[in-house]
C-alpha cells in the first residue's frame, strides 16, 4: 500500500482538508480517508502506520501550495524541509511554542503532518515581498513578551513570537547568507498567510537572534526596530531562577557568536551569563539608531510606551484596541491568567554584593550607553550610573512586569 499520492493530494487542497478536518473522532476521521482513497478493509493499525510514512517524506510540491491553510512550524536542515501544522487561529500565547503546541493538538493534525523541501522557495521571491511592521529586539527578560502579548491583543496585527523556523534558519550556515535571508521573508509570508486582516505583522526576535542582525537588515531591510534592554542586575537574576537556552551553556548556539563557544565556558556559571549578557548588549548597540529604532528600558514599559511602539511600527491603535492591551498589561506576561507580581526589586537584591560588584564592573557603562538611546516622549528617564547608584531605577518610573 502505497499513499504518498493521495496524501500529497489531500494535504495541498483545502476543501479536501476541510472535509477530513470535520470529523470528530479518529475513527471518522479514518473512514473518511478510507472512503476518499478507496481503501475499504484497511485497518486502522495499518492506516496510521502508512500516515506515519508519509508524515516522514518530504513532499515535491510547492510549498506556496499549503499557504494560507497550513503552518510552518519547524525547519529541519538536515533534510531542509519545513514542517507544517494546520493553524489554530491567530496567536495569543506568549510564544509561538505554546501557540503549535494548541495547534497540534486538533484530531487532524495529530495524524497528518505534512513536510515539503524549501529548494522550490529559494528559487523564487514571494510576491508580494513581505515587509514586517516591526521587529523586536531584546536582551531577554526585559518585557519582549509583554509588548508582543500586547500587540497580538490588536485585530489588523499578527505576532510572530520567538517563532522555532526562524531562528533555526539563522542557525543552518550551510545554507549561505543570500539563502537564509530568502527563507527568512517566505516564512513571515507563509506564518502570516492564515490570517487575512492581519496583515501587521511583527516578529519578536529570541534574545541571541541580535547576533544575526546583518542577516536581518538584509532580509528585510529598513523595517522599524524595538530595542528593549534592562538593569543587568534584574536580568541575571531571573535567569539564576530559570535559565534561557542562551544562558545554560548551549553550545547550538555556537554558530551565531563565539561567545557560546564551549572553549569559553570558563569561571563560574554567573561569570559565563555576564558574558553572554555583554555579548549580547554589545550586538544591540550595533543596531542603527533612530529614526528606525526606538530603545525603551523595561522599566518605562506602559501604556504611553505602548502607544510609542504602535506609533512606531504604524499601527493604528483604536480605543478598543487600547483597552485590551491595558487589560493584557495587568496580567504575568508569560502566564496570562495569572495576575502580575512586581518582582524588580527583589531580582536586585537576589545576588550578594561581590557578585553584584562584578556584574557592574563589567556591565554597567555598555547599560548606561544603551540608556543614552532612549527616545525622549516615552515615560521615565533612562538610568544614569554616574548621578545615582548603578542601576538604582529611582528616577523611572516603577515597571509592572517581569
Amino acid at each position: 500500500m502505497d499513499l504518498l499520492t493521495h496524501y500529497r493530494a489531500l494535504v495541498v487542497s483545502r476543501e479536501a482538508m476541510a472535509r477530513v478536518c470535520g470529523a470528530d473522532s479518529p475513527a471518522a476521521l479514518f473512514q473518511r480517508l478510507r472512503e476518499a482513497w478507496g481503501l475499504d478493509g484497511v485497518g486502522d493499525d495499518a492506516l496510521v502506520a502508512e500516515l506515519n510514512r508519509c508524515n516522514r517524506e518530504v513532499l515535491d510540491c510547492d510549498a506556496d501550495a499549503l499557504a494560507g491553510h497550513w503552518f510552518p512550524h519547524r525547519y529541519h536542515a538536515a533534510s531542509r524541509s519545513l514542517a507544517w501544522c494546520l493553524p489554530d487561529g491567530p496567536a495569543t500565547e506568549p510564544f509561538q511554542d505554546e501557540y503549535i503546541a494548541r495547534c497540534r493538538q486538533q484530531l487532524a493534525g495529530h495524524f497528518i503532518q505534512p513536510r515539503t523541501a524549501i529548494a522550490p522557495l529559494l528559487a523564487t521571491a514571494p510576491d508580494p515581498l513581505p515587509v514586517p511592521a516591526g521587529l523586536v529586539f531584546h536582551l531577554s527578560r526585559c518585557g519582549s513578551t509583554l509588548v508582543s502579548g500586547c500587540l497580538s491583543m490588536l485585530d489588523d496585527t499578527t505576532v510572530l513570537s520567538e517563532p522555532p523556523p526562524m531562528t533555526e534558519v539563522l542557525l543552518d550556515a550551510s545554507l549561505g547568507d543570500a539563502a537564509r535571508s530568502r527563507l527568512l521573508q517566505w516564512l513571515v509570508a507563509l506564518q502570516s498567510a492564515p490570517f487575512p486582516g492581519r496583515g501587521r505583522v511583527v516578529v519578536k526576535w529570541n534574545a541571541w537572534d541580535l547576533f544575526a542582525w546583518p542577516l536581518i537588515r538584509e532580509a528585510f531591510p529598513g523595517v522599524p526596530r524595538l530595542l528593549l534592554f534592562r538593569a543587568p542586575e534584574e536580568i541575571l537574576a531571573s535567569h539564576a531562577r530559570s535559565a534561557g537556552r542562551h544562558m545554560s551553556g548551549d553550545p547550538s548556539l555556537a554558530p551565531l557568536s563565539p561567545v557560546f563557544s564551549p572553549g569559553l565556558a570558563d569561571g563560574t556559571v554567573l561569570d559565563q551569563r555576564i558574558r553572554v549578557l555583554l555579548a549580547l548588549m554589545e550586538a544591540m548597540a550595533r543596531l542603527p539608531e533612530a529614526p528606525d529604532s526606538l530603545a525603551l528600558d523595561y522599566a518605562q514599559l506602559d501604556s504611553q510606551a505602548l502607544d510609542a511602539i504602535c506609533r512606531h511600527f504604524r499601527i493604528a491603535l483604536d480605543d478598543a484596541g487600547a483597552v485590551r492591551m491595558q487589560a493584557r498589561m495587568a496580567v504575568h506576561s508569560k502566564v496570562p491568567g495569572q495576575a502580575f507580581q512586581p518582582d524588580a526589586e527583589a531580582k536586585r537584591q537576589w545576588f550578594d554584593p561581590g557578585a553584584r560588584q562584578a556584574i557592574r564592573q563589567s556591565l554597567a557603562a555598555p547599560y548606561s550607553d544603551l540608556g543614552q538611546r532612549c527616545r525622549p516622549g516615552c515615560s521615565g528617564s533612562s538610568p544614569d550610573p554616574a548621578s545615582q547608584p548603578a542601576y538604582d531605577h529611582g528616577l523611572l518610573k516603577p515597571s509592572s512586569h517581569s
